[in-house]
């Protein structure tokens, strides 16, 4: 059988979106597919039909959440739309209620997105062999915030067992140096881990860690290795109230992927 899919950079991030509608139990597959026949491809997501009045529902190949991912959908279906400037709501896994992304057309085939976020469930300390490292926990993904105290063969050789410990549906490990941010996410699903060139929620993670310590509400823009994501983290009564990324997506082109 025949998907077809879009091949969209968001910020460096580069996603692929299935538009043909395949199975949950067939996606892990048609992904590994995907990523090995275009190795600058870091994650797939589906299109699906949503059960709310969300305009389409996007899940991720190893039923993560994923913000870039989000962004790359909106604009592929402002796109469609026609829709030059608005607002998109869509259902992702990984998210509790739909998302709201606003988008914004650049150029013919380039968006700028803004997404509220999830709020994280939960900021805590937890052990990592001989590290005590902040976690992030998302619905379907958590972050660790790390620092240079943290190898990168550690990372590349515990992501694993430390996703199992966390009983995270993935893991992204946080390189955080000052206003520079190096993402290692692993699925655990697909048991695919990647450096990724830009990571939405591992920044919104930072952000929050940052924003939460810090007592005050704030903007933060982390400067990821292919490019810049902001986001505005908003306390109120003293706990987190919002957080708004922005990114851009730019759709590539659609392809075919043979099964």
């Amino acid at each position: 059988m025949e998907y077809s899919y879009y091949k969209i950079d968001p910020t460096g991030n580069i996603t692929a979106i299935v538009e043909t509608s395949a199975e949950r139990n067939k996606q892990s597959r048609i992904a590994g597919l995907i990523m090995a026949a275009d190795t600058t491809i870091e994650q797939v997501g589906f299109l699906e039909k949503a059960h709310s009045e969300a305009a389409v529902r996007l899940q991720m190949m190893g039923g993560e959440f994923c913000g870039n991912a989000s962004i790359s959908a909106a604009a592929l279906m402002a796109r469609k739309s026609s829709i030059d400037s608005g607002n998109i709501t869509l259902e992702v896994s990984g998210a509790d209620e739909p998302l709201c992304v606003k988008v914004q057309k650049l150029c013919d085939n380039k968006f700028l997105g803004t997404v509220a976020m999830p709020l994280p469930v939960g900021i805590e300390t937890a052990s990592f062999g001989s590290l005590k490292l902040p976690v992030v926990r998302f619905p379907g993904i958590s972050h660790v915030i790390c620092d240079s105290s943290l190898s990168v063969s550690d990372a590349e050789t515990n992501i694993r067992s430390w996703c199992e410990e966390l009983q995270a549906d993935a893991l992204g490990l946080m390189f955080l140096d000052g206003d520079r941010l190096k993402p290692y996410v692993y699925v655990r699903s697909t048991d695919t881990a990647v450096w990724e060139s830009s990571c939405a929620s591992g920044s919104t993670a930072c952000a929050a860690y940052l924003t939460a310590k810090a007592g005050a509400s704030q903007t933060v823009t982390l400067q990821n290795p292919c490019g810049e994501l902001r986001i505005k983290a908003e306390l109120i009564d003293g706990a987190l109230g919002s957080l708004l990324l922005t990114g851009s997506a730019e759709i590539m082109g659609k392809h075919l992927i043979c099964t």
